[in-house]
């Protein structure tokens, strides 16, 4: 009798910044426990200096979001 168990692997994911014609954007690329790929757009990227304004995002503050997402 051969017993099999699949091992499920913790979620993974990385945050990539898109140049839009707009303005640039963050997104979150990440993989699921059952194998599935998921992309999602996070939020306007704030390239200036100082803290961001209310619904812009900062890289730390992208992958921080990405972090509480995949928890």
């Amino acid at each position: 009798m051969i017993l099999r168990v699949s091992a499920v692997r913790p979620p993974t994911g990385q945050v990539f910044r898109v140049e839009r014609s707009h303005r640039p954007v963050w997104y979150a690329k990440y993989r699921v426990p059952d194998g599935r790929r998921v992309e999602k757009k996070i939020g306007p990227a704030w390239g200036g200096r100082g803290r961001p304004p209310v619904g812009f995002f900062t890289k730390r503050a992208a992958e921080a979001w990405l972090r509480d997402g995949l928890d």
